[in-house]
């Protein structure tokens, strides 16, 4: 569903077609507006929680594929928390999940894991983790729990530089898919 616009009703306003162009244009802060809105009209009647969430899920999945971050600091923020969607969740595609826990989750975790690594940045650290974590397809906190579990045996001995080249150095463990 990543390539594909919301579907668009022929009684509806099209914002199908009118959140695909947006998203054409890479267009993160417009969107975001829309997405609010678009909120406000669901609770107006005007829109389905179903057609919602598929806006939702489209916009998010195609500035994930456009490697747009900015997007996900707003998103974050205001639009509802993706893992509790579970029926919908797995129409996020994988890229956009891990943005959404790059975005969402990271800078908390960096601070706790600071409060035991006490030469760790963690200011400078985020945006370079940030990227990480989207490139290693991290998308919840259990498969980082190794690598802050060795980072943690060296205290306060640890930089950010050292971070660095033990995450670097780190296999993300597999997730195991069970079939239902």
């Amino acid at each position: 569903m990543t390539s594909r616009s919301p579907k668009a009703n022929e009684s509806d306003l099209m914002m199908g077609k009118v959140l695909e162009r947006m998203c054409d244009c890479n267009d993160h802060e417009t969107v975001l507006q829309v997405l609010q809105v678009l909120g406000k009209a669901r609770r107006a009647g005007y829109l389905s929680i179903d057609e919602l969430v598929m806006c939702l899920i489209y916009c998010g999945n195609r500035f994930a594929e456009q490697n747009n971050g900015d997007f996900f600091i707003e998103y974050v923020q205001y639009m509802p928390d993706i893992n509790n969607v579970p029926d919908v969740n797995r129409n996020f595609t994988p890229l956009c999940k891990s943005y959404y826990y790059a975005y969402k989750c990271v800078e908390s975790e960096l601070d706790t894991l600071q409060t035991d690594c006490m030469l760790l940045d963690t200011e400078s650290l985020l945006p370079w983790f940030q990227k990480f974590i989207v490139s290693r397809s991290i998308n919840s906190k259990w498969q980082l729990v190794p690598l802050f579990d060795k980072i943690r045996s060296h205290e306060k001995s640890i930089n950010n530089s050292q971070f660095m080249q033990m995450a670097e150095g780190y296999h993300v463990p597999m997730q195991m898919k069970s079939g239902n």
